[in-house]
Protein backbone atom coordinates (compact mmCIF):
# COMPACT_ATOMS: atom_id res chain seq x y z
CA UNK A 1 0.00 0.00 0.00
CA UNK A 2 1.26 3.42 -0.94
CA UNK A 3 2.26 5.82 1.83
CA UNK A 4 1.21 8.71 -0.41
CA UNK A 5 -2.46 7.69 -0.48
CA UNK A 6 -4.91 10.30 0.83
CA UNK A 7 -7.90 7.90 0.92
CA UNK A 8 -8.30 4.14 1.11
CA UNK A 9 -11.61 2.65 -0.05
CA UNK A 10 -12.76 -0.85 0.94
CA UNK A 11 -15.60 -1.73 -1.43
CA UNK A 12 -17.66 -4.91 -1.02
CA UNK A 13 -18.71 -5.92 -4.55
CA UNK A 14 -21.87 -7.91 -5.43
CA UNK A 15 -21.92 -10.90 -7.75
CA UNK A 16 -23.00 -10.56 -11.41
CA UNK A 17 -26.67 -10.78 -10.42
CA UNK A 18 -26.25 -8.06 -7.77
CA UNK A 19 -27.51 -10.23 -4.93
CA UNK A 20 -24.64 -11.67 -2.88
CA UNK A 21 -21.21 -10.30 -2.08
CA UNK A 22 -18.51 -11.84 -4.22
CA UNK A 23 -15.35 -9.88 -3.44
CA UNK A 24 -13.76 -7.01 -1.55
CA UNK A 25 -12.04 -4.40 -3.73
CA UNK A 26 -9.39 -2.10 -2.22
CA UNK A 27 -8.79 1.23 -3.96
CA UNK A 28 -6.41 4.05 -3.02
CA UNK A 29 -6.50 7.73 -3.98
CA UNK A 30 -3.05 9.06 -4.92
CA UNK A 31 -2.68 12.56 -6.40
CA UNK A 32 -6.46 12.80 -6.85
CA UNK A 33 -6.72 9.56 -8.87
CA UNK A 34 -8.52 6.51 -7.45
CA UNK A 35 -6.50 3.38 -8.32
CA UNK A 36 -7.43 -0.29 -7.90
CA UNK A 37 -4.90 -1.92 -5.56
CA UNK A 38 -6.19 -5.42 -4.84
CA UNK A 39 -9.24 -7.65 -4.46
CA UNK A 40 -10.03 -10.35 -1.93
CA UNK A 41 -12.79 -12.85 -1.21
CA UNK A 42 -16.10 -11.72 0.30
CA UNK A 43 -15.36 -13.52 3.56
CA UNK A 44 -12.82 -10.76 4.33
CA UNK A 45 -15.42 -7.95 4.36
CA UNK A 46 -16.54 -8.11 8.04
CA UNK A 47 -12.99 -8.49 9.36
CA UNK A 48 -11.56 -5.67 7.26
CA UNK A 49 -14.37 -3.29 8.23
CA UNK A 50 -14.03 -4.18 11.93
CA UNK A 51 -10.23 -3.75 11.87
CA UNK A 52 -10.60 -0.39 10.11
CA UNK A 53 -13.15 0.79 12.71
CA UNK A 54 -10.92 -0.27 15.62
CA UNK A 55 -7.78 1.37 14.19
CA UNK A 56 -9.78 4.56 13.48
CA UNK A 57 -11.34 4.72 16.98
CA UNK A 58 -14.83 4.49 15.45
CA UNK A 59 -18.02 2.99 16.92
CA UNK A 60 -17.88 -0.72 16.04
CA UNK A 61 -21.59 -1.15 16.74
CA UNK A 62 -22.62 1.43 14.11
CA UNK A 63 -23.56 -0.25 10.82
CA UNK A 64 -26.23 2.08 9.40
CA UNK A 65 -24.29 5.24 8.60
CA UNK A 66 -20.78 5.97 7.27
CA UNK A 67 -18.22 7.14 9.81
CA UNK A 68 -15.11 9.28 9.30
CA UNK A 69 -11.89 8.63 11.17
CA UNK A 70 -8.14 8.57 10.80
CA UNK A 71 -5.68 5.69 10.81
CA UNK A 72 -1.96 5.91 11.43
CA UNK A 73 0.84 6.08 13.92
CA UNK A 74 2.81 8.97 15.41
CA UNK A 75 2.06 12.20 13.53
CA UNK A 76 1.24 10.49 10.23
CA UNK A 77 -2.44 9.64 10.05
CA UNK A 78 -4.53 8.81 6.99
CA UNK A 79 -8.28 9.46 6.74
CA UNK A 80 -10.60 6.48 7.15
CA UNK A 81 -14.28 6.10 6.42
CA UNK A 82 -16.26 2.92 6.93
CA UNK A 83 -19.67 1.78 5.83
CA UNK A 84 -21.15 -1.59 4.94
CA UNK A 85 -23.90 -2.27 2.42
Amino acid sequence: MSAAASDIHFEPRPDDKGRALSELRVRMRVDGVLNDEMTGPERMVPGVILADQIMSDLDISERRIPQDGRVGSDDRRAPASTSAW
